[in-house]
């Protein structure tokens, strides 16, 4: 049963909350405009395809830094049964009434690039451990 639910939401995209109920709390992302240049997560980040040096590796490594600090907060709070969806997720079906107890569980959504498949569909599973 999930007990909290967390949408990662930029501040300057707050209109994007309105595609969900009260039942979501708001967890304020990263922006990456935010970021001074030099800030280590740009270099340590690692992007293909020519991304490197433009706003889309940066707004990938703001991404990354509002997940990571959405977990510690998790992890820090000891909080279990939480769901954390991005701003422009939709729910397409139920969720899961039940679910592994010991792991972190990946319910769908974008996970490769499209350029390193071949286009066809991954099934997704949840199992015992970690799940991604």
């Amino acid at each position: 049963m999930i007990e909290r639910k967390y949408v990662v939401n930029l501040d300057r995209c707050k209109d994007r909350m309105d595609n969900f109920d009260d039942s979501y709390t708001r967890w304020s992302a990263t922006d990456y405009k935010d970021l001074e240049d030099k800030h280590p997560i740009f270099d340590r980040m690692i992007s293909y395809h020519s991304i490197r040096n433009t706003n889309q590796h940066k707004a990938k490594c703001g991404c990354y830094l509002s997940h990571t600090n959405i977990w510690r907060y998790i992890v820090m709070n000891k909080l279990n049964n939480t769901l954390i969806v991005e701003d422009d997720a939709k729910q397409i079906n139920d969720l899961p009434n039940k679910m592994n107890k010991d792991s972190f569980t990946y319910l769908g959504g974008f996970f490769h690039n499209k350029k390193m498949t071949d286009n066809s569909k991954v099934k997704i599973e949840a199992k015992e451990g970690l799940n991604l």
